[in-house]
């Protein structure tokens, strides 16, 4: 996904300073990159013309508080996810009003911060671009939309919903490439998506619209873990 970056609003410095130190724990835990973007009131933060994925942004501020600043920002067309920090439950029906994704209750608790997190990145799952080619003619699509990659010889064939392509690349290089919460090597001739796995056979995964990729005995148990883990956070 590279670099995720999230915008922090919170006009007390004690919960700013919370929120970047949770924030750290969970990417290293999570092993994702991140940049912070800081604002300690509404009009800074309506200033702000740097593109972000997530805002932490607090709902008491002096004027414009919390709701009218969404308010304003919603009315400019955003595209990232507001997570609304609130330590007053009757602020949920206003906040929702606005746009708010999720709801994150003062005093904040490490759990239930990571969940907002992650349900922030699990909607962004697979949103890169990647470059691939059909009868030499380029297209960029989303990594959401790869079903699995396969080697051939030494380039690769990235297989969609109806349709496949060319990559010079190795699959040892779309390994490192590809997200790695969305994509694991399942064979030595194969990456496949978590997410359009049906079930897990004995030498092979069934995937949507009959796909089939072979499953071999040394990848068997890291593929379950990291479809128990995609099922568990990201589905």
């Amino acid at each position: 996904m590279g670099e995720f970056v999230i915008g922090i609003c919170e006009d007390e410095k004690c919960i700013h300073d919370l929120v970047k130190e949770l924030l750290e724990k969970y990417a290293e835990r999570r092993n994702i990159e991140y940049k912070v973007l800081d604002f300690f009131s509404g009009t800074e933060l309506l200033e702000n013309t740097q593109e972000m994925d997530m805002l932490f942004l607090d709902i008491v501020m002096p004027e414009p508080d919390g709701i009218e600043t969404a308010r304003r920002l919603n009315q400019r067309g955003i595209s990232y996810k507001i997570v609304l920090l609130t330590g007053n439950p009757d602020y949920f029906k206003e906040g929702y009003k606005v746009g708010a994704f999720r709801f994150v209750t003062k005093p904040i608790a490490e759990q239930e911060f990571f969940e907002a997190l992650d349900d922030v990145t699990g909607c962004m799952l697979g949103r890169s671009i990647v470059t691939v080619y059909q009868n030499r003619m380029p297209y960029r699509i989303q990594e959401k939309e790869i079903y699995y990659v396969m080697a051939e010889g030494a380039q690769t064939i990235i297989c969609t919903k109806n349709e496949s392509f060319r990559s010079e690349q190795s699959l040892k290089e779309w390994e490192k490439r590809l997200d790695k919460r969305l994509f694991v090597r399942c064979h030595r001739s194969f990456l496949v998506n978590l997410s359009k796995i049906l079930h897990i056979e004995k030498d092979y995964i069934c995937l949507c619209r009959d796909y089939k990729v072979s499953l071999s005995r040394r990848q068997r148990k890291g593929v379950e873990e990291a479809f128990m883990i995609f099922d568990t956070r990201y589905r």
